[in-house]
């Protein structure tokens, strides 16, 4: 799966005020979809030879 394959290697953060993120909800990357990361990656990943 996408997670499986980028989850180490990815760590997405969200550019937000400090007193946003206090409302925002808690997890590993409040406020970024993993999967729309995770999709953009492989998008832009080089290919194999």
């Amino acid at each position: 799966t996408l997670a499986a394959k980028w989850d180490k290697h990815s760590w997405p953060s969200a550019r937000l005020n400090s007193s946003l993120l206090a409302a925002m909800p808690t997890g590993a990357f409040p406020g970024v979809d993993s999967t729309k990361v995770f999709e953009f990656l492989e998008r832009h990943a080089p290919t194999a030879v």
